[in-house]
């Protein structure tokens, strides 16, 4: 079904033919390698992943949870998704993009405010972190 003129589909799609598009007295432009975005809709990088990895036999999904929940809350605008992994063997590792920035078996378990910082540092280098900077 076809949107009605500058109806509440917004402004009319220009037409593509034959890889140039019409801009009317600007003239034509090829497409190849460009993308279209509807007027007010806006591209952007992906947003980084989180993943916790935590044990379930150790019964570590809260603290997990817990802690997704404060990065979620600190980095609501820069993260695309935080994921809770269930593992085994005592296992509570974090993950930004694939690179493991915490491991409990090598550093312990971790201060929310230490994971804010290191994953602040990866995915928003210039954010305020407030009291969690001390």
């Amino acid at each position: 079904m076809a949107a009605p003129e500058g109806g509440q589909y917004g402004p009319p799609a220009e037409v593509v033919v034959s890889g140039l598009l019409d801009l009317g007295q600007q003239g034509l432009i090829e497409t190849e390698g460009l993308e279209l975005v509807e007027p007010g809709h806006e591209t952007s990088a992906p947003k980084s992943r989180v993943a916790i990895e935590y044990c379930t036999q150790c019964r570590w999904l809260a603290r997990a949870a817990w802690l997704a929940q404060e990065l979620l809350s600190t980095f609501e605008d820069d993260l695309g998704h935080v994921a809770l992994v269930p593992g085994s063997g005592g296992v509570f590792v974090i993950r930004v993009d694939d690179v493991v920035v915490w491991d409990r078996k090598a550093d312990g378990f971790p201060e929310p405010s230490a994971v804010k910082r290191l994953v602040r540092d990866r995915v928003a280098p210039r954010k305020e972190l407030g009291h969690s900077e001390k």
